[in-house]
């Protein structure tokens, strides 16, 4: 990451972070990133960028990218049934397809109990 771009907002709070030098003896030996409302702050790096990197990573933002892939996978499904709820039009074997399709992207059962 490049320091002058923007650092991310706090994980903890939400508010807006900020640079803030590390002296510990009066010469800035690193950099830390704080957040501007709770007192979350991070460890000494030895640059912004570093600083910026450690302050801009999240560790669930894998797990966020893929939970969205994976609903996207569903998302016909959850098109044809709105479609069934508002038109009472029957669905037929497309929402069984649609049904088994979505539990294998997201690796769990769907159907209701007792279906």
């Amino acid at each position: 990451m490049n320091a002058l771009e923007e650092l991310r907002e706090c994980p903890f709070c939400g508010k807006k972070a900020y640079y803030s030098a590390w002296e510990p003896g009066q010469v800035t030996t690193g950099w830390r990133v704080a957040c501007s409302e709770c007192p979350v702050i991070t460890m000494p790096w030895r640059s912004k960028e570093a600083a910026a990197d450690g302050w801009n990573a999240r560790a669930y933002d894998a797990e966020i990218e893929e939970l969205s892939s994976r609903l996207s996978e569903i998302e016909p499904l959850l098109s044809l049934a709105i479609g069934h709820i508002v038109t009472g039009e029957p669905v037929g074997d497309d929402l069984d397809r649609l049904v088994v399709r979505s539990e294998l992207a997201l690796g769990m059962s769907i159907k209701p109990k007792g279906a």
